[in-house]
């Protein structure tokens, strides 16, 4: 299970650099890299992150059960919502004319459609990782025997990589199988 969700949080930011490649990265004549875009999902991360310091040294009896449930539920949905956002503009992208753009020395075609409508999108996947990924630590650290911790703790980030790696092997297994 943790291996599918890490394969699929990564083949979605994958997905969502592939349609900013084909949208319009140039803001008044300066050209936008795709990288800023996954600033922009770390931003839920930097504002949720302290807000999350104090709320703990604030309530800390709030860090039960309920409180952990409603962070993997709010932050599944807010994935799905975020992909269904990405299917909205995808489709949205498309009416938009052709038009040139150089990325890393390549003359491509892409639609005119500015990138910042793709903000939104990035937002809601950074919202999902900062409520998800932190709880199932959390979650992991109180279940395990605490001998084990340290080993569970070490598979979770291995699970982590490993499906941060497979993720890239099916997108470059697509890439291929379709052309480019």
């Amino acid at each position: 299970e943790c291996l599918n969700r890490d394969a699929l949080l990564i083949q979605i930011p994958s997905g969502y650099y592939l349609q900013t490649m084909n949208s319009n990265l140039n803001s008044n004549g300066f050209l936008l890299p795709v990288a800023v875009m996954n600033v922009i999902g770390f931003l839920p991360l930097l504002i949720l992150a302290p807000m999350e310091y104090f709320s703990t040294r604030l309530f800390p009896s709030k860090r039960d059960g309920p409180f952990l449930l409603a962070c993997i539920i709010a932050g599944n949905l807010s994935a799905a919502l975020s992909v269904m956002v990405a299917g909205f503009f995808e489709t949205h992208r498309k009416d938009f004319p052709p038009t040139e753009q150089t990325i890393s020395g390549k003359v491509l075609i892409v639609s005119s459609m500015p990138y910042f409508h793709l903000v939104l999108q990035y937002l809601l996947l950074g919202v999902a990782e900062t409520l998800v990924n932190p709880t199932l630590s959390v979650l992991s650290y109180r279940f395990v025997p605490s001998s084990l911790r340290g080993t569970s703790m070490n598979f979770l980030s291995l699970f982590n990589g490993f499906g941060c790696f497979v993720g890239a092997v099916l997108v470059e297994l697509v890439y291929l199988i379709s052309e480019g």
